[in-house]
């Protein structure tokens, strides 16, 4: 049985942490402001979402954006409302109560979309017992919080 045919929808979150230098469609150096590779990783992603809704026909993906929260011009990627559904946040950093997640957490919640803490957890500098329970403790506190009423 295939997810769709199951009615199990998927988190997808294609080609993220963009605005970092590390991978193939993201940034050509360390905080680099390229408007040329914004519109060229701006093109990918809605191709991607074009393939995959229209060509295949998949309508059970829920689209994840997430850029790094280490790196600036994070929203100079975003591919648009029609293509998102949730933002994220990628942060690696010696704390989970950092002021870079706030930063970006402030940063994104602009946009408008649901967000989400897509991926977070401890750099190569972190202490030895990162301290998820204290990440808990500042979602409640720092962040704002909605629920989801059914």
């Amino acid at each position: 049985m295939d997810l769709q045919g199951g009615g199990v929808s998927v988190m997808y979150g294609p080609v993220h942490e963009m605005n970092g230098g590390w991978c193939w469609w993201g940034a050509t150096g360390y905080n680099t402001n390229d408007a040329t590779r914004h519109n060229l990783y701006i093109d990918l992603y809605r191709d991607m979402y074009q393939y995959f809704t229209y060509t295949k026909g998949l309508n059970n993906l829920i689209w994840v954006w997430s850029p790094d929260a280490n790196r600036d011009y994070q929203t100079n990627y975003y591919p648009g409302d029609a293509y998102v559904d949730i933002v994220g946040i990628d942060a690696y950093t010696p704390s989970p109560t950092a002021q870079v997640i706030k930063d970006a957490y402030n940063n994104l919640s602009g946009i408008g979309k649901p967000m989400a803490l897509a991926e977070i957890g401890p750099n190569e500098g972190s202490e030895p017992n990162y301290d998820y329970q204290a990440l808990i403790t500042a979602i409640h506190t720092d962040y704002r919080l909605s629920l989801i009423q059914t």
